[in-house]
């Protein structure tokens, strides 16, 4: 009898042994992951089921873009030996951008006619317009191709400049020789270009002409940023036909030669997708 009840005590004991055991590894994990802030001395001698005790633990912040703050909470539900973990992640978003740098390809057309190097006009006897006075006017237009092409270069670095000169005479004319290209594209100011002078009328098609073709060229990327940039002190007065002769008033437009210049300004914006601009002198 004695060694059947030593023999089931030991029963007893072992599977007593392996319950506890049990439990205790449900319970700790949940306890030691969650690093409670529970304090272990002063908890309730007899608890009740239904007593809820929470445990939070955050770790980051949310001060800076890209900051992730964790928040892990575990409380305990009306289950006896039972806790629900709750991990709430939070980021803040990171706002980035990326700067792409295109090419950036600019011409100016520079009007190279007798006006810009004149103030004051005057007839002769006969009806012949003269220049009468002679102003700044050229030095300064020139000064502010100058201008533009460094401070463009100040901003875009990458960029490519090229200048076109545009006058027009239909004296012993030739096709297609009132504008030529007085600086194919470089990335450099205009402070090395030589202008020319100021002589003849005022062809601005033929230099808007010149800067198509140069804009047209296929060696240029296909995402180049693209400008046309007219400095000029008045409107045109001649206009190629479509042999490349010149024709028009040459003191005064018509509508001929209005009609021309808008039409080439069209297909540079249409063809070379090139924004267009003007400074007036």
């Amino acid at each position: 009898m004695k060694k059947k009840f030593i023999k089931n005590s030991k029963k007893i004991f072992y599977t007593l042994f392996v319950f506890i055991y049990t439990i205790m590894q449900i319970i700790s994990p949940v306890m030691v992951s969650a690093n409670t802030s529970i304090d272990l001395d002063n908890l309730p001698t007899n608890p009740e089921i239904g007593d809820i005790y929470n445990s939070t633990v955050t770790a980051g912040s949310l001060e800076n873009e890209g900051d992730v703050l964790v928040t892990k909470t575990v409380t305990k539900t009306n289950t006896l030996g039972e806790y629900t973990v709750t991990f709430n992640i939070k980021g803040k978003k990171v706002t980035t951008s990326t700067e792409i740098k295109k090419p950036l390809y600019a011409v100016v057309v520079f009007d190279r006619s007798g006006s810009m190097n004149c103030t004051k006009y005057s007839y002769d006897w006969m009806g012949n317009k003269y220049c009468a006075e002679v102003g700044n006017k050229w030095e300064s237009a020139v000064n502010g191709a100058k201008t533009f092409a460094e401070t463009l270069l100040n901003k875009v670095n990458n960029a490519q400049i090229a200048l076109v000169g545009f006058s027009g005479n239909n004296r012993g004319d030739t096709p297609y020789n009132d504008a030529k290209t007085l600086r194919e594209f470089a990335n450099k100011n205009l402070d090395d270009a030589n202008f020319g002078s100021a002589n003849g009328g005022t062809n601005l098609q033929a230099g808007l002409l010149k800067a198509n073709e140069l804009l047209s060229d296929t060696s240029i990327p296909e995402n180049a940023v693209k400008y046309v940039v007219v400095i000029s002190d008045g409107q045109p007065t001649f206009y190629y036909d479509n042999e490349g002769y010149t024709h028009g008033r040459g003191a005064s437009t018509n509508a001929k030669t209005y009609n021309a210049t808008i039409n080439i300004a069209n297909t540079i914006k249409n063809t070379t997708k090139a924004e267009i601009f003007s400074i007036g002198y």
